[in-house]
């Protein structure tokens, strides 16, 4: 079987409100058949978060219903004392359900 397309949204571009959990791009993994980012939440910083790909609403309407999303429960941002998160991006790696996290840091001295 061929690979499926991949493909990355903005959350506006998933659903017309802002009810989605993403920050910045969620990405399409039609694999696993969901999309996955990382959470905007700032209780959840250096969480990913996912969601089915049948609880958004792609249809042209700008009103569509808040998705059903999940958070994972292991934080993946440095916990080092001596870091401070900057940013981060999710990063698509070219194949099946991987993904590479690229958190920006500054070292505290």
């Amino acid at each position: 079987m061929p690979p499926r397309p991949h493909s990355a949204s903005t959350p506006r571009s998933l659903c017309g409100n802002s009810s989605v959990p993403f920050t910045v791009r969620a990405h399409d993994d039609r694999d696993l058949e969901i999309f996955v980012g990382l959470s905007k939440d700032p209780a959840a910083l250096g969480h990913l978060c996912f969601c089915g790909m049948n609880s958004l609403n792609t249809s042209s309407s700008t009103q569509c219903p808040a998705p059903a999303w999940k958070l994972c429960q292991e934080k993946l941002f440095s916990n080092n004392p001596g870091e401070e998160h900057v940013s981060a991006i999710l990063v698509y790696m070219g194949s099946e359900s991987k993904f590479c996290l690229v958190e920006c840091i500054f070292v505290c001295f």
